[in-house]
Formats: structure tokens, C-alpha cells, sequence
């Protein structure tokens, strides 16, 4: 479930101390929106990981990364989905211009129901105990919807038309939170009546926390802040009283706030990740390093492994480890990315989380393993290597079948009398993914001037979709790259 549970504590029971921050496997989504998705992946009772990047699909991977099934959407899908008692999987979805879809999905890639909205939905689904499965969207509205996919009731309490992005939150009395664009936090009972609404002095796209004390905690942006607009966690009481507020100078309070197993409160801002105590008080900061990315800003909701661990992606182009006493464990970096989504925490302790570079977007799994070898920098050299072909297109293959190997040669020039040849160090390639494999003949070696080397790719589509990848060659020449291309189609009948 997104968060991990209902309540949205972000707390997982998994012990995470083994994961010492290596790259286990990585999947290019094939038709990804450029936009940073703020969608997390959600897992299965049986591994299997479900995310929806912000294009048309919901993608369903197996533990060992490879994809299980796509489902197709006529719209975007770019919020998180969650899974039921019973493995439905249950993904909103864009749609017109005054409408949007939640989709009920099978464990087996199969559609179920659809229920339809009055506006885009872009805040994901909460489950009640009963099956009762709860959205806010666009239109202001907080939907109730049976097991069976019809209505229970509607409650409209926000603004109509604006970008609601608050994920709705269960107490263990049922009692549902959800935050709104109109500055208000609403608690609304099981059926359907308003219990309270508590004012902050800006928007409330953060999602909601629930405490084991029933302690409310939610971000909040106030706009009218100088010299900047600042911000602020709020405790609420169970009853809509405030208990607490933490002020935040750094801009606001978009990440979804998670609570540890000894009630501290983590956070994201537009610049640090905080920790509180359960009185409010500081307990430490951790300020990402703003090196390789866009900003420091933390945007990601927080993930807690049992060990006490905490996992968080930041728009420093990173995915940060920190251990209970704010020491930072780890950093992966991903490089010039945007990293606002939430991470989500696998049976074996292994981290997924998606992550938006200037590119399609990709599915991190980061877990335990060897660390590679860091490879000395090489000098860089006026060197441009030969590269044919730059690009290679698959066509369109069968389901389950496949074409290649392709064969890719680079080589290093001659050069002549007056401008003699350059010996060029070849690192090896970068991206490319699933699926498309690849056989690399040029690993790391110094390539004489004259001398070449090869790779060969192969295209073995696992869904119906259209698929592109970039391939990198790392060197300390001119970088260059292949382009990849080719379309998945459904098997023929026979």
C-alpha cells in the first residue's frame, strides 16, 4: 500500500541493515513522461512491485526485475496505486477535461471494474478495513467506493478544479484525513459526514500521517512568508485540536511525513530532511548535498525499514540512507534527476523508487551487493569515435520472441601525419534495460589509434508496448550514444 499501511506511517517491518546501497537492477520505462513522477511503487504480498510512471501503463515486476504484464490506460497514470487483502490493484488515472478513472486491476493484469470521477484524481487510493476504498480528486471531492467498484458516497468539501494531490489516510477508529488546496485538513467519518476540518495558513498537498496515539501529522505551505514563503508540520488531535507546529523556513511541506516505532517524525522540505521528536522538538537535519542535481529539495516522502533506517529520495540527483541518529549510511546517485517519489521497501529489504532524468523514467531496485570498483577517471582526449550504426531499430517483435543480436562497431580513427591518432580508454556502456540485452565486446581497454571494438543488442519485448533506450559509451573521448528502438506485439492467434 502506499505509505506501507493505511495510516501512512511509512514504517515498514522489514530490517534493512543489510542493504548497503548497491544497484541490483534497473528498468527504463519505455514510454515515460519527462515529468518528475511523485507515483511510488507499491508491492504485492507475493514480491511483485506495481508502478505507474506517469504514462499510459501500470507495470507489473517481478522480484528479479523483469516485467510481469503492463496494463493500458487510454490516460496518463502518474499517481501510486494500492493493492487490496484480496491482490487487486487499484490505480487512478487521468482523462478528459472533466474526468478521471480509478481502475481496479487483477493480480493478473486484467481489468476488473472502472469507476469514473468528475476530475482528474492525483492523489492515490486508500483501503479501509471494510474493503472501502477512498480517493480525493481534482473535482474536491472525497469518494467512497465498494469492493465491487460502485458508489458508497461522495463528499465534496474542496475546491472544484484545482490540483489536489493529498492522499487520503485511515485512524484505527476509521476515521479518514485528507488534505485539500482550499488550506484545510478534513476528518471524515466512515460514513460520509464531515467530524472536523482544521485550517493551516497554506495549501495541504502533503498526505496526512496517522499516529498509534491517533496524532495527526501533515505538511503545510504558507505563501505570504518573507523573504520566502516558509512552512510547517502540524500534530492535530484526534478531536481537530492543534497539539503541535513545527515551523519549517525553507519553503514548504510537500513530503508526506513517516513515523518511527519510537514516534519520531520524519520529513522532507524544500531543502533538508528533518526529524522530530513526538513533542515537536528538533532532533536533527540532514541537508542534501546539491552536487549533480537540481536543488536540495526534498520532496519524496520518507520510508522507515525496521532497523530504524530511513530511505528518501532528493532533487540533488540522490537516494539517501540515513540511520537513526541522522548519520547519513548511504548515497546512490542517479545522476541530473529528479527523485520525488517515495521509496518503498521490499520483503528482502531491498529499496525501489522512481527516478525522473532528462529522459524516460526509470525503476530503481537498490539492495544488498558487492560495490563496483571505482574506475580511475582517464584524461580526456580530441577524440571522436567512429559509431555505426548510431542507432538501431528493432521494428516490431512478438511477445515472447525476439530479434538480434544487432551488432554495433566502434572504432578509433587512424589519424594521419599531421594529426597523428590518440589511444582512447574505453570504460564500457551505460543504460539500455529491459528489454533490450546486451553483449558487450568493449569493456574496459585502451583502443589504439585504428584498433575497434563491438557490442551487440538484442530485443526481447515482454508487453505490447513501444520501447526506446539510449545507450551510452563511456570514454575519455567525444561521449557518443545509440539510440535503441522497437514495438512489443501481442502474440497471434493460431
Amino acid at each position: 500500500m502506499f505509505r506501507h499501511d493505511s495510516a501512512h506511517t511509512g514504517q515498514s517491518q522489514v530490517d534493512t541493515s543489510t542493504n548497503n546501497g548497491v544497484q541490483t537492477w534497473l528498468f527504463v520505462y519505455p514510454g515515460g513522461t519527462f515529468f518528475a513522477p511523485l507515483s511510488s511503487p507499491t508491492l504485492g504480498a507475493d514480491g511483485t512491485i506495481y508502478s505507474t510512471p506517469g504514462d499510459d501503463n501500470l507495470y507489473a515486476f517481478n522480484p528479479d526485475g523483469t516485467l510481469k504484464w503492463t496494463f493500458v490506460t487510454p490516460w496518463p497514470m502518474d499517481s501510486s496505486p494500492v493493492v487490496g487483502a484480496d491482490g487487486t490493484i487499484y490505480a487512478p488515472s487521468q482523462g478528459d477535461i472533466r474526468d478521471g478513472y480509478l481502475y481496479a486491476v487483477n493480480p493478473d493484469g486484467t481489468l476488473k471494474w472502472t469507476f469514473q470521477t468528475s476530475f482528474s484524481c492525483e492523489s492515490s487510493p486508500a483501503i479501509g478495513s471494510d474493503g472501502t476504498i477512498y480517493i480525493y480528486c481534482d473535482d474536491g471531492k472525497l469518494y467512497a467506493i465498494n469492493p465491487d467498484g460502485t458508489t458508497k458516497w461522495v463528499l465534496a468539501e474542496g475546491f472544484d478544479g484545482t490540483n489536489e494531490m493529498s492522499s487520503p489516510a485511515i485512524g484505527a477508529d476509521g476515521t479518514i484525513y485528507f488534505g485539500s488546496a482550499n488550506y484545510n485538513l478534513y476528518a471524515v467519518n466512515p460514513d460520509g459526514t464531515l467530524k472536523w476540518a482544521f485550517q493551516t495558513p497554506g495549501d495541504v498537498e502533503s498526505s496526512p500521517a496517522v499516529g498509534p496515539d491517533g496524532t495527526i501529522y501533515v505538511g503545510s505551505e504558507y505563501t505570504n512568508g518573507y523573504p520566502h514563503s516558509i512552512a510547517y508540520l502540524f500534530a492535530i488531535n484526534p478531536d481537530g485540536s492543534l497539539k503541535w507546529r513545527f515551523q519549517s523556513p525553507n519553503y514548504w511541506v510537500l513530503s508526506s511525513p513517516a513515523i518511527g516505532t519510537d514516534g519520531t517524525i520524519y520529513f522532507g522540505d524544500g531543502l533538508s530532511l528533518w526529524a522530530l521528536h513526538p513533542d515537536g522538538s528538533l532532533r536533527w537535519q540532514v541537508i542534501p548535498d546539491d552536487t549533480g542535481g537540481f536543488n536540495q529539495a526534498v520532496i519524496s516522502s520518507p520510508a522507515i525499514g525496521a532497523d530504524g533506517a530511513v530511505y528518501v529520495g532528493t532533487n540533488d540527483g540522490k537516494i539517501y540512507a540515513v540511520n537513526p541518529d541522522g548519520s547519513v549510511k548511504w548515497k546512490f546517485p542517479v545522476g541530473l534527476s529528479l527523485v520525488e517519489g517515495a521509496p518503498a521497501i521490499g520483503a528482502d529489504g531491498t529499496v525501489y523508487i522512481n527516478v525522473c532524468p532528462f529522459g524516460p523514467n526509470r525503476l530503481y531496485a537498490i539492495g544488498h551487493g558487492v560495490p563496483p570498483t571505482p574506475t580511475p577517471t582517464p584524461t580526456p582526449v580530441p577524440v571522436k569515435l567512429e559509431i555505426r550504426p548510431k542507432s538501431l531499430n528493432f521494428g516490431t517483435v512478438e511477445v515472447g520472441k525476439h530479434k538480434g543480436p544487432k551488432h554495433v562497431i566502434v572504432r578509433n580513427p587512424k589519424g594521419g601525419k599531421k594529426t597523428p591518432g590518440i589511444t582512447v580508454t574505453i570504460l564500457g556502456l551505460s543504460g539500455g534495460g529491459s528489454p533490450f540485452s546486451v553483449t558487450n565486446g568493449c569493456s574496459v581497454s585502451d583502443l589504439s589509434p585504428g584498433d575497434g571494438c563491438s557490442f551487440e543488442v538484442t530485443f526481447a519485448p515482454t508487453a505490447a508496448v513501444s520501447s526506446t533506450a539510449t545507450l551510452m559509451i563511456i570514454d575519455n573521448a567525444e561521449q557518443q550514444s545509440v539510440d535503441l528502438s522497437g514495438k512489443g506485439q501481442a502474440p497471434k492467434n493460431r
